[in-house]
């Protein structure tokens, strides 16, 4: 069975733990583009995002945008040498499931990010792109 989401906070961990006959989990995006996760792999970033979210107790959009990276700049380093993998690596660094490997690229970091502002009622805009010139190794 999956379940469709549109917010993390659209599930509890509760839920998902009384029902493990769950597989996947989608998070329907803003732009209709799915995510998919598998249930293990959801209960992780589930965990991370909620210990994210209530360690943060600010009301002002800009300080909560700036305690949300601070924190993923603690929490994920950078993985450059993931853009020379195979697209199953590349995959995992660069959608929340970068919270478990605690590697992300670029897309990591964005994806994460706006999924955490979402929790604070916060609408921001994931721009997607590709770079004309090889990522900096190192």
């Amino acid at each position: 069975m999956n379940i469709k989401i549109n917010r993390i906070s659209d599930i509890d961990i509760e839920y998902l733990e009384n029902n493990k006959f769950i597989q996947n989990i989608e998070i329907i995006n803003n732009d209709k583009t799915v995510e998919i996760y598998l249930y293990d792999e959801f209960i992780g970033i589930k965990r991370i995002i909620s210990m994210i979210v209530n360690s943060i107790n600010l009301k002002d959009e800009i300080e909560i945008y700036t305690a949300i990276f601070v924190l993923l700049s603690k929490i994920l380093k950078y993985d450059s040498k993931v853009l020379y993998d195979n697209l199953d690596k590349i995959k995992k660094s660069s959608d929340l499931r970068c919270l478990i490997s605690k590697k992300a690229i670029c897309a990591g970091f964005v994806d994460v990010m706006e999924k955490i502002l979402q929790e604070f009622g916060i609408k921001s805009i994931h721009q997607r792109g590709i770079s004309k010139k090889m990522h900096t190794v190192g």
